[in-house]
């Protein structure tokens, strides 16, 4: 592990992996998975900090092994070490991103119950938008035009995606 003047630096593998969503950027470290980023992701959207293209570290191979598997339809939960960075808000969020079962959703005011803080639904949508994994760019209630052709083309094949890491629905209003 290398040292800067402000500590440890944590040093993250990736590699470029086919799928039939697109190319996907499969982002690792020693701790676990840490990112899965699309073609054209925004690159403000996760940190992370330097990476070097790895394609034979052990977490990259097997995160490949199981995505192939899931779009053969074979896999329908992910078995991989997660390293997420963030707020300890966001973790709290991913990590209730976690539990939803295969082919179910919840809204973002569902899981902010889930974590103990049922006013904060708009904070539970900036932490999904943050979501190292995968981030399903939901539309907010009543549109959202300016990412309604974005959301739209690709909902379909994200939606099918997400359901084996988790996925959320936008908020609903009461």
């Amino acid at each position: 592990m290398a040292f800067n003047h402000k500590g440890p630096c944590v040093n993250y593998v990736f590699k470029t992996a086919a799928s039939p969503v697109g190319l996907l950027k499969l982002v690792a470290n020693d701790a676990g998975l840490a990112a899965v980023l699309w073609d054209n992701d925004d690159p403000h959207r996760v940190r992370l900090g330097p990476m070097v293209e790895e394609t034979a570290h052990p977490i990259l191979i097997e995160t490949g092994h199981q995505l192939a598997a899931y779009f053969e339809g074979s896999l329908k939960a992910f078995n991989i070490p997660l390293d997420f960075k963030g707020t300890e808000f966001q973790k709290r969020v991913w990590a209730a991103l976690l539990t939803i079962p295969f082919g179910e959703t919840r809204s973002y005011g569902q899981i902010a119950r889930q974590i103990g803080h049922p006013t904060a639904v708009r904070a539970v949508g900036a932490a999904n938008g943050r979501n190292p994994i995968f981030n399903r760019r939901a539309l907010p209630p009543g549109g959202g035009r300016f990412r309604r052709l974005d959301w739209v083309r690709r909902r379909s094949w994200r939606k099918a995606l997400l359901a084996g890491f988790g996925s959320i629905e936008p908020a609903q209003r009461a």
